[in-house]
């Protein structure tokens, strides 16, 4: 099966929910595994799924539809500012990943890889005003990149 078959099943389920009650943070990572089948297929030669990120974060596809968004999006825009206003703090590395400028796709993305990390490794919790709101701009922003990948 193609990565972009993978990556469409997964951004559906993302898009519609297959729980009964849809959960961002459920959304969130079915999204991320569409955007990993992109991401690493696209850049295979690259080392690293970090890396992999940032090389995607070059691709002058992604950086059109992500300055296009920027534009015509007020939730797109909102879901930056949410991780603009302060950064996502690296657990392992114990500081923050900040978006210095919006334009650039590369902070964006890396700051969404973060949120990724932190969810998949137990640092993000439900019940967290700002954790919610992370995952939920993080959802907003992989979704809408991801799209005319797949």
């Amino acid at each position: 099966m193609k990565a972009t078959e993978i990556a469409r099943r997964w951004h559906e389920i993302a898009a519609r929910g297959a729980v009964a009650d849809p959960d961002v943070f459920f959304q969130f990572i079915a999204d991320w595994i569409a955007f990993n089948a992109i991401y690493s297929s696209r850049f295979a030669t690259v080392k690293g799924e970090r890396n992999q990120v940032h090389a995607l974060a070059s691709d002058p596809e992604a950086v059109g539809r992500h300055q296009e968004l920027l534009k015509s999006d007020d939730g797109y825009r909102q879901c930056i500012d949410a991780i603009k206003a302060h950064g996502v703090f690296d657990y392992r590395k114990r500081n923050y990943r900040r978006i210095g400028d919006d334009l650039n796709l590369k902070d964006v993305l890396d700051c969404t890889y973060q949120i990724r990390c932190n969810l998949f490794h137990g640092d993000k919790q439900h019940d967290e005003d700002r954790d919610r709101l992370l995952v939920e701009a993080g959802f907003k922003i992989i979704s809408e990149i991801v799209t005319p990948f797949i």
